[in-house]
């Protein structure tokens, strides 16, 4: 009564389905591969720093700041932020080699930095957690290293190279699979917690830097078969 009436129209024709190449399919084998096994491995230890990270500064991080004791939890903030001026940073160190050199480093070799970045930040967990109380500007001083490390090297590149190395036909499907990697990564994370409380915390911070440091060797020993897998646009960006 008070709405015009429908239109109908014929349907679209349907687009023509073309195949995946067998070079695009060699690059989704690539991409999965290093989606689930170097960036689901990071992404396991990154993700301790808002699990078992917590509870340790529960008990051994003096977090009192100007007569106020600060919740643990707080620090979230914090990290929000140092994840933010991380990426801005990685921003402008990338825009200061393109100036300097014509060309910035390319994402494949950014994950091995930025792993090897994570790895050392879980080292200088081990050589604070020494304490028997840890400053709050120390242990601050962790997650500014870590999220400077992930933020300007790996976050914003994995995206970029999952959405720019993928077939269109298949792009937003590729995309999704670093949000089901992030999934394992969650899943790897809480199986290796269990290992906090027989360890104690130094020597379990020292195997989540030595298992960052595994992933940032899978990236940077095997370098240039990760940059010739992906395909040219990659060996463009990597020569």
């Amino acid at each position: 009564r008070h709405l015009p009436r429908d239109a109908v129209v014929r349907r679209a024709a349907k687009a023509v389905r073309v195949p995946l190449t067998s070079a695009e399919w060699r690059r989704i084998r690539v991409i999965l591969l290093l989606l689930f096994v170097p960036y689901m491995v990071y992404g396991a230890v990154v993700f301790q720093s808002y699990a078992i990270m917590y509870i340790w500064a529960d008990t051994r991080v003096d977090r009192t700041v100007l007569g106020f004791e600060m919740p643990v939890t707080w620090i979230g903030i914090f990290d929000g932020i140092a994840t933010i001026a991380g990426t801005w940073l990685g921003n402008r160190l990338s825009l200061a080699l393109i100036r300097r050199r014509g060309r910035d480093v390319g994402d494949v070799a950014k994950f091995g930095i930025g792993m090897a970045g994570v790895a050392a930040a879980w080292l200088f967990a081990v050589a604070i957690a020494g304490a028997a109380v840890t400053p709050v500007l120390l242990w601050m001083a962790f997650y500014l290293f870590q999220d400077f490390s992930y933020g300007a090297f790996i976050e914003p590149q994995v995206q970029s190279l999952v959405s720019r190395d993928s077939p269109p036909s298949v792009m937003a499907m590729m995309m999704s699979m670093i949000k089901a990697s992030a999934a394992a990564s969650y899943i790897f994370a809480g199986w290796l917690a269990r290992y906090y409380e027989p360890l104690g915390p130094q020597a379990f911070f020292g195997l989540l830097a030595a298992i960052a440091a595994a992933a940032a060797v899978v990236m940077i020993v095997p370098f240039r078969w990760w940059v010739r897998r992906l395909g040219p646009v990659e060996q463009k960006l990597e020569a």
